[in-house]
């Protein structure tokens, strides 16, 4: 089975001392054998003659956002790995998760919050 690794690509934006980003998109490189065929959460590319797969503007939602990589090569070998990139809010920044929405419901004069 072919060796795999998926990590962040050279050039991302930096992380935060906890391991997390604040960026929205990152750009990630699969790596495996020369010509394997690979998935990053189901998107195909083959790896070029280094072995690289590389995705650009992988969108991050808040939170922890995981990848599952697939390689396959031509022999029909494969194998996964898994990476799992945290976006969080950057300190200071007007660029928050959106609200959670309360819903009310009216029990006689007084509203209640649900």
């Amino acid at each position: 089975a072919p060796v795999l690794a998926v990590e962040r690509a050279a050039g991302s934006p930096p992380l935060l001392p906890d391991g997390s980003t604040t960026a929205a998109t990152a750009s990630l490189v699969v790596r495996t054998e020369a010509g394997a065929a690979v998935t990053l959460n189901g998107q195909p590319a083959t790896a070029d003659a280094a072995g690289v797969a590389r995705f650009d503007g992988v969108a991050l939602g808040y939170g922890a956002n995981r990848f599952t990589a697939t390689a396959s090569d031509a022999a029909g070998n494969g194998s996964s790995a898994t990476l799992t990139l945290v976006r969080s809010v950057a300190p200071g920044s007007l660029d928050t998760p959106p609200p959670t929405l309360a819903t009310v419901s009216r029990g006689g004069d007084n509203p209640a919050l649900t």
